[in-house]
C-alpha cells in the first residue's frame, strides 16, 4: 500500500508539472506536492525568481486546502489525511514565507531601480554640494559678523553647520568656548567637495523619521558597511529593519533583525531587549504568534516593567482575539508611559479602541508616525546612559533638518521649497526643531 501511494504521489506531481493534471485527490500525493512546492519556493527565492516562488506557494496552499477537505470526510482516506495536516500546514507556511520574501526582494530591487530613485540619485550630488555650500556661507557670515547679528534663518543654518562640523569632522570650540566659525565654514566647503562617508547612514535615519521611507532606502543602499564601527553597524541594522517595515516588507525586516540577534554576544542586554521587542512586533504583524510569544518572553525576562513590552503584549493579545486582556495590558502600558503624555495618550486611545471595537482598528505599530516617535522616545531615554546613542541622536537632529532642506534641490524628489536648517512641519519624529545652540555661541564675533 505504501509503494502504491508513493507511486501515485510521484505520478500526480509529474502530471501537474507537465500541465496534464490539476490538484491530486490522493492524500499522500497532496502531502508530497506541498513539500515539493515548499522546496521549489525556496529554490526560486534563491534564484530571485519571485513569480515562480509565488506560483509554488499558491500550489502548496491549494493542495493543503484539498488535503483539509479530504480530512473532513469519512473513512480511511479522511483519517490518513488528518494525520498529515500538521506537517503539510508547516510546509505550506514555509512555502509562503519564501514566496513573500522573494516578492519583497523583488519590490526592493524595483524601488531602487525606479525612476524616482534614479532621479534622486542623479540630483543628490549637486543638491548636497549646494546644501553644504549654503551652510558654509552661513558659518562664514557668523565668523565675520557674529551669529546674533544675522537673520534667524541664517543663524539656524550656521548652527546646523556647527552641528555637522562637530559630528563629521570633530571640530572643537575655540579656547574661549565659542564656535570656530571660520573652521566650520572650511569644513562645510570640504563637505561640498566630498560629503562625509557616513552621511548616507545619517540621512537614511533622518528620511525614515521624516516619513520618506523610499528615499531612506536609497540612502541606506549607499552605506559602505565596511567603514562603519560597531555602534554605527548597530544603528544601520536597526534603521534598515525599520525602513523595510515602513515600506511594508515584513519578511525582509524580520530577516534583518534575526541576523542581528544571531550576533547576540556583541550587544549589551538593553540592545538585546530592543531587538526582541522589535522582532516580537514584527511577528505579531505577521500573525506568527508562537514566535512573537517567544521573543516577548525574552524581552520581558530582561525587563518585566518595560512599557513597550507591555504595549506589544497588548497588541499580541488583541491580534489573538483576547480583547479584555489586551485592553488591560495596553492600559498598564499607558500608565507606565506617564512621563510622556503623547505616548500615554496614544496607547490609552488604542486601549479604548480595543475595548470598544474589539480590535477592529489597526495596531499602533502600523502607524509610521507612531513608530518614528516611539523610536525617538526610547533613543532619547537611552542617550542618558550611552555616549554612542547621544552621538546618534545628535546626528538625527542635524540630518533631519539638513535632509528636509536638501530635498528642495532635487527635482522630482518631492521636497518642499525649504532651506537647510529650517524646520519641516511634516516631520513625525517629535524631535525639537533645532538642536541646542553650541556652547559659547552667544555674542560670538
Amino acid at each position: 500500500m505504501r509503494r502504491y501511494f508513493s507511486l501515485a504521489s510521484g505520478l500526480a506531481i509529474l502530471l501537474w508539472i507537465a500541465g496534464c493534471g490539476d490538484t491530486p485527490d490522493d492524500p499522500a500525493a497532496l502531502r508530497d506536492g506541498i513539500t515539493a512546492a515548499r522546496d521549489e519556493a525556496r529554490a526560486a527565492q534563491g534564484r530571485k525568481e519571485h513569480k515562480a516562488a509565488l506560483k509554488a506557494a499558491g500550489r502548496a496552499e491549494r493542495f493543503l486546502a484539498a488535503l483539509r477537505a479530504i480530512s473532513e470526510g469519512q473513512g480511511t482516506r479522511a483519517s490518513e489525511a488528518g494525520g498529515m495536516i500538521a506537517g503539510a500546514d508547516r510546509a505550506a507556511r514555509a512555502a509562503r514565507h519564501w514566496a513573500d520574501l522573494a516578492e519583497e526582494e523583488y519590490q526592493l530591487a524595483k524601488t531602487l531601480g525606479s525612476f524616482r530613485a534614479r532621479t534622486y540619485r542623479g540630483g543628490r550630488k549637486l543638491a548636497l554640494k549646494a546644501a553644504f555650500k549654503g551652510l558654509g556661507l552661513a558659518a562664514d557670515q557668523a565668523a565675520k559678523k557674529g551669529i546674533n547679528k544675522l537673520p534667524q534663518e541664517v543663524q539656524d543654518a550656521a548652527e546646523l553647520a556647527a552641528a555637522f562640523a562637530s559630528d563629521f569632522s570633530g571640530r572643537k570650540p575655540l579656547k574661549d568656548g565659542s564656535p570656530d566659525w571660520a573652521g566650520i565654514a572650511r569644513d562645510m566647503n570640504a563637505f561640498a567637495a566630498k560629503p562625509p562617508g557616513k552621511l548616507p547612514l545619517v540621512l537614511g535615519v533622518a528620511f525614515f523619521l521624516l516619513g520618506r521611507e523610499r528615499l531612506a532606502i536609497c540612502e541606506l543602499d549607499m552605506v559602505d558597511t565596511s567603514r562603519l564601527d560597531a555602534e554605527e553597524k548597530l544603528v544601520y541594522g536597526f534603521a534598515l529593519a525599520l525602513v523595510y517595515r515602513a515600506n511594508g516588507w515584513t519578511r525582509l525586516s524580520i530577516r534583518q533583525i534575526e541576523s542581528m540577534i544571531d550576533c547576540g554576544d556583541e550587544y549589551d542586554p538593553e540592545v538585546q531587549e530592543a531587538m526582541y521587542l522589535f522582532s516580537a512586533m514584527l511577528f505579531v504583524a505577521d500573525k506568527d504568534f508562537a514566535r512573537a510569544d517567544a521573543d516577548l518572553a525574552r524581552a520581558l525576562k530582561a525587563d518585566p516593567n518595560n512599557a513597550v513590552a507591555v504595549f506589544v503584549t497588548g497588541e499580541r493579545l488583541a491580534a489573538g482575539g483576547e480583547w479584555e486582556k489586551a485592553a488591560a495590558s495596553l492600559e498598564k502600558s499607558a500608565r507606565e508611559c506617564s512621563g510622556d503624555e503623547w505616548l500615554a495618550r496614544q496607547i490609552s486611545e488604542r486601549a479604548r479602541q480595543v475595548r470598544d471595537g474589539r480590535g477592529a482598528d489597526q495596531p499602533l505599530f502600523y502607524d509610521k508616525k507612531f513608530v518614528a516617535r516611539i523610536v525617538m522616545h526610547y533613543l532619547a531615554q537611552a542617550a542618558g546612559k550611552s555616549a554612542a546613542v547621544r552621538e546618534v541622536l545628535g546626528w538625527v537632529r542635524s540630518a533631519r533638518r539638513f535632509g528636509a532642506g536638501m530635498l528642495a534641490g532635487i527635482s522630482g524628489a518631492g521636497g518642499a521649497a525649504q532651506q537647510p536648517g529650517t524646520p519641516d512641519e511634516s516631520d513625525p519624529s517629535g524631535l525639537p526643531d533645532k538642536p541646542e545652540r553650541p556652547e559659547g555661541s552667544e555674542g560670538a564675533e
